[in-house]
């Protein structure tokens, strides 16, 4: 289990996703307490919909509409993606439906953990995965 210590100053997350699975009020509600999400890592924006017009990931609209900063690299693995997330030394990266390999770099970045989370796959892609309490994470440790 990730267990963040730290007194007085908040915890500073950053999330990497870009899926409907998440609802900003789970990040919000973290936002309000001790943590803070710093940064929001998504894909690019892509044509969407009939008219191809090019739409924001839903998380990006979210992270605008509450200030946080973005960043959306076409690549995460590419060096100066990594360069560039290097300086935002999060204590936690939180991984819904990123759609890209994070590689080692990155996964060694927060100084708590990094976790990853799923949606249960009986659920993936209905309107119910919004009601599903079926969610798994796995947690990246060190070897030690």
């Amino acid at each position: 289990m990730c267990v963040m210590r730290k007194k007085r100053n908040r915890h500073e997350i950053d999330f990497y996703g870009e899926h409907r699975i998440l609802r900003w009020g789970d990040i919000r509600s973290a936002d309000r307490g001790r943590h803070e999400v710093a940064l929001v890592v998504t894909q690019p924006d892509k044509p969407r919909g009939r008219s191809k017009k090019l739409q924001y990931p839903p998380v990006k609209e979210a992270a605008l509409a509450h200030n946080i900063e973005v960043f959306q690299p076409k690549r995460v693995r590419e060096a100066e993606s990594i360069e560039y997330l290097k300086k935002y030394q999060p204590d936690c990266i939180v991984v819904v439906a990123f759609g890209q390999i994070l590689p080692k770099e990155i996964l060694e970045m927060p100084k708590y953990c990094c976790v990853n989370v799923h949606a249960s796959p009986c659920f993936r892609n209905t309107v119910e995965q919004h009601r599903s309490s079926g969610q798994s994470s796995m947690e990246k440790k060190s070897a030690a």
